[in-house]
């Protein structure tokens, strides 16, 4: 069981370090954006999509752990 929950732990740090990275990845587009206008303008529809596949990793990671947050107080993992 230890070792079950020691690897939740790093499975859920891995998750969280890819949804800051998703996060920022996001932030860094939008100040280029502002910076490099013209070629924002030339590339938004691959920006555009690109945010929003980042936007669903970050989306996922929150909704993901709400739920993993509700199965461990329902007491899921002790089974």
């Amino acid at each position: 069981m230890n070792l079950n929950l020691e690897v939740q732990r790093k499975k859920w740090a891995n998750r969280r370090r890819m949804a800051w990275m998703s996060f920022i990845a996001i932030l860094v587009i939008g100040v280029l954006s502002f910076v490099f206008p013209a070629a924002a303008e030339q590339s938004s529809g691959v920006l555009g999509a690109v945010v929003a596949l980042l936007g669903a990793i970050v989306l996922g990671y929150l909704g993901f752990s709400s739920w993993d947050d509700v199965r461990t107080q329902e007491g899921a993992y002790e089974r």
